[in-house]
C-alpha cells in the first residue's frame, strides 16, 4: 500500500478526532495537497505509516476562531500565518509522537505552537517560541 492510501485508510478507519470524514475523492486530493506542501509529515517505519500530524500555519484571525470554536479548514482557506496548529495527530505508539512533534517544530517558522490538549478535551495549549516573542 503506498503512502497516500495508508494515510486514507488511517483516516478513515484508525483516526477518531474527526468530527466530519471528508468524501473520499475530496479527502485524496486533500491529503495529496498537504503532503505535497508538507503540512502533513508521516513517519513511516518499515514501509508502514505508523503516524502522522498535520499542521496547519494559521494567522492571528484563523487562530481565534479554532479557539473560540468556528468553523475553520484548511481545504477553505490558505495558510500562511506565522502559528503551527496541530490540526491532527495520529499514533501507533512507541516514540511516534514526540518524532513528529520535534519534525513539525523543525520544519516550520513559527511563533506559537498549538494543539488540542486531548481529543474529548477541547482545552487549546499554546507554546510561544521564546526568540519569536
Amino acid at each position: 500500500m503506498n503512502l497516500l492510501s495508508q494515510l486514507l485508510d488511517i483516516y478513515y478507519t484508525k483516526e477518531n478526532c474527526y468530527e466530519n470524514l471528508l468524501p473520499k475523492k475530496e479527502a485524496e486530493k486533500y491529503f495529496k495537497r498537504m503532503l505535497y506542501t508538507g503540512h502533513i509529515i508521516p513517519r513511516v517505519l518499515k514501509e508502514k505509516v505508523v503516524g502522522y500530524i498535520e499542521v496547519w500555519m494559521v494567522d492571528g484571525d484563523q487562530f481565534n476562531r479554532i479557539k473560540d470554536g468556528y468553523s475553520f479548514h484548511a481545504s477553505e482557506e490558505p495558510m500562511g500565518g506565522k502559528i503551527a496548529y496541530v490540526a491532527a495527530l495520529y499514533s501507533s505508539g512507541g516514540d511516534t509522537v514526540r518524532w513528529l512533534v520535534k519534525e513539525a517544530k523543525a520544519r516550520f517558522d513559527y511563533v506559537g505552537f498549538a494543539f488540542n490538549e486531548h481529543k474529548y478535551n477541547k482545552r487549546l495549549r499554546v507554546f510561544l517560541k521564546e526568540r519569536n516573542l
